[in-house]
């Protein structure tokens, strides 16, 4: 005798809980970005590497950059939909405390 299912469902209280969640995420992310432009120090940087590290239709171009900040090279890296070019000359936002803490200013001020 066979035993038949019912087809698994998710709940949707589960996705009202993901959902709360990816907004508690998004508005922590936000907090830190807008905290970073607010006290970084504002460098020159490069744009060193473009490429697409996944090969889905979702998937999103990496921007890898080079700046200087207290005497040393650094690298940073941010994942965006649109792209830039290498060579490209970015300003870089800086966290004066934590110098690997860094992004690039154009791509959240426009």
């Amino acid at each position: 005798m066979r035993v038949l299912r019912p087809p698994l469902e998710f709940p949707s209280d589960h996705l009202l809980i993901l959902l709360a969640l990816e907004a508690v995420l998004l508005f922590l992310r936000m907090n830190r970005v807008r905290g970073l432009l607010a006290r970084g120090v504002p460098l020159e940087g490069t744009v060193d590497r473009v490429y697409r590290p996944g090969t889905g239709a979702g998937s999103r171009t990496k921007v890898e950059y080079l700046y200087t900040g207290n005497g040393a090279e650094r690298r940073g890296g941010y994942l965006k939909r649109s792209g830039f070019e290498p060579g490209q000359k970015v300003t870089v936002v800086v966290d004066p405390v934590a110098p690997k803490k860094s992004l690039i200013r154009e791509i959240f001020v426009w």
